[in-house]
């Protein structure tokens, strides 16, 4: 008599990934960070130029108006965005917003 075997019998553990619907984990989002960036969008409602100006004023230390000029924006633009950010995370600083994002 053959015996029956379960899909899930020849998938390696490691392969299963998350359960549909589930939010990814710490470990999946240090492997993709595009999908740690739009949790972290969804979880606090951010608009797409706030999550873009998000992933550019948390990517290192580089001043304002540089990130600023990278974006193609005015200072006050960017400031302007970060403010909006700062309120929707409930953090009052680009260092705060940073630890808040990548912990």
């Amino acid at each position: 008599m053959p015996v029956k075997s379960s899909a899930t019998d020849h998938v390696p553990e490691a392969a299963e990934g998350p359960a549909p619907g589930a939010a990814p984990s710490v470990d999946d989002a240090a492997i993709d960070p595009e999908a740690h960036l739009a949790d972290f969008a969804g979880r606090f409602s951010l608009t797409p130029r706030e999550t873009e100006v998000l992933a550019a004023a948390t990517a290192d230390e580089r001043p304002l108006k540089h990130v600023a000029a990278d974006m193609g924006i005015s200072l006050r633009v960017l400031q302007r965005h970060l403010t909006s950010l700062y309120q929707k995370t409930g953090t009052q600083s680009r260092v705060g917003l940073t630890k808040l994002f990548w912990e």
